[in-house]
């Protein structure tokens, strides 16, 4: 889906980008002699716009920013795109030096946001205008609406999602959960009951932080804003199981169930079941397709490892390399 660019360039110009696979962002910019010039977006871990190179392979524009996100334009002779700080735009109009943040107009050089946070009462101990927690170093302040995959692989290992934040915030979480197994000859079977448990809110946050402390967590969140996408998708299918009343469980010491299906610990376990809804809602997970949580952490680790490396050789081969997700915080 094409993001369009208002900026008035020139009586004919305008700039159209859109989200490429794996190497960043592509632009086409038409000019009003309509010739048209292929810029190049390499991006940082956080989605920040590094480096804009063009088709012959001269940097345009090199960019930092500080941890406020106020961008330094470090050289080149011209600014050929606004997007800066983890992808947003930069408006320095006036000279105010304002990031469009999706739901609210961000401050880089005082860092705090213009207005307040609508969600502020899901975090009373932060004023409703800090940016970041007041932690730019070491948080960024997405959109909240984007989903994050948790991995344990302490003992047996586990993955699961969430949704949104705050108030909003949703987990799903699906195993064969010990105390619901039915027809398992031994504790090494394979096979078992499929469920599915959602937490939404504190229980939900409550959840992820007895996670983490209990086995320790890795989280990647999505670069795609799916987060509606995937609520339906796990909408869908609760419904239709939680109307046969047998499919109702209550899982010891963790919450209500519902069965959705056959467990496998090979072939449809809490991994596959996971990629199995990124995937349905179109983000492509072919790279690190798993079925384990140890392959899944090491698949994505690697991924980005290898974005980090000899990206403008594969920018210039027309290589992809950027995975489509990022390392993020748990919920502390």
């Amino acid at each position: 889906m094409p993001i369009h660019d208002k900026r008035k360039q020139s009586r004919l110009s305008r700039l159209m980008m859109w989200a490429a696979p794996l190497s960043g962002t592509v632009a086409a910019q038409e000019d009003a002699g309509r010739t048209f010039t292929h810029l190049w977006y390499v991006r940082d871990r956080l989605g920040s716009v590094r480096t804009v190179v063009d088709d012959a392979g001269t940097i345009r524009q090199c960019t930092m920013c500080y941890p406020s996100g106020l961008p330094v334009q470090l050289f080149g002779t011209e600014r050929v795109t606004d997007r800066a700080h983890i992808g947003n735009r930069w408006s320095d109009f006036a000279g105010l030096g304002w990031h469009d943040n999706t739901a609210r107009w961000h401050d880089a050089i005082l860092d705090r946001f213009t207005t307040p946070d609508p969600k502020s009462a899901d975090y009373p101990s932060l004023s409703p205008y800090a940016h970041c927690a007041a932690n730019p170093l070491r948080f960024t302040d997405p959109t909240g609406e984007r989903p994050i995959v948790y991995i344990e692989t302490n003992r047996w290992g586990h993955v699961f999602l969430s949704t949104g934040e705050g108030a909003a915030l949703t987990v799903y979480t699906y195993g064969r959960y010990g105390n619901t197994w039915k027809n398992i000859p031994s504790v090494g079977s394979t096979a078992g009951e499929g469920i599915l448990i959602r937490f939404k809110g504190n229980d939900a946050q409550k959840f992820i932080k007895d996670e983490d402390k209990r086995f320790g967590l890795n989280a990647f969140a999505f670069e795609q804003d799916k987060d509606a996408e995937i609520n339906a998708y796990f909408d869908d299918i609760l419904q239709e199981k939680s109307a046969d009343q047998s499919n109702k469980r209550d899982v010891k010491n963790i919450g209500e169930g519902i069965v959705i299906d056959e467990y496998n610990v090979v072939s449809n376990n809490c991994v596959t079941t996971t990629l199995n809804a990124i995937q349905a809602v179109g983000i492509d997970v072919s790279s690190i397709v798993s079925i384990s949580p140890a392959q899944l952490l090491t698949k994505m680790q690697n991924a980005l490892k290898a974005s980090k490396s000899n990206w403008l050789i594969r920018l210039l081969m027309g290589e992809t390399g950027q995975p489509p997700f990022y390392e993020t915080e748990t919920i502390k």
